[in-house]
């Protein structure tokens, strides 16, 4: 009868334990489904990547007027040229958009003289030259085969 008795008020006294642990915890107290963001930790002696460079892009109208010397040492070499009766389209295209350049004869060299882009989204022109700079700084940034 004493066990009885000695199990019975453990029990209670267990019991009340556990209910004034629950009383005594904040409302406002992370719950176990609360989930934190995890951090991503870097390996040691690795560093950083190096910032993406800035792109100092031309503003497409004060790009008419360039010839075609300014525009291969800025742009680089087209992807496409076509000549229609004097004028000139020069097509740049990357994986964002395709700009065209449009160049009419002037003072014995070919000048810009409209500027124009198309891409899926809706970036416009000046994203456009900054896509065709991005991937001019990219092919040279890439190291060379050796030629045998």
């Amino acid at each position: 009868m004493w066990v009885t008795r000695w199990a019975r008020s453990s029990a209670a006294i267990l019991l009340c334990g556990t209910f004034a642990a629950c009383e005594a915890m904040p409302t406002d107290a992370p719950t176990a489904t609360t989930q934190s963001t995890p951090k991503i930790a870097s390996a040691p002696g690795v560093p950083a990547p190096p910032p993406a460079p800035t792109i100092d892009t031309p503003d497409p109208t004060e790009m008419i007027g360039w010839g075609e010397t300014k525009i291969a040492a800025v742009l680089g070499s087209a992807s496409l040229v076509r000549q229609d009766l004097g004028s000139k389209i020069w097509q740049y295209q990357t994986p964002d958009c395709v700009l065209f350049l449009f160049l009419y004869p002037n003072d014995g060299e070919s000048k810009i003289k409209h500027v124009d882009a198309r891409s899926n989204g809706s970036s416009g022109i000046k994203a456009c030259i900054t896509s065709v700079l991005r991937q001019r700084l990219s092919a040279k940034s890439q190291p060379t085969a050796a030629k045998t």
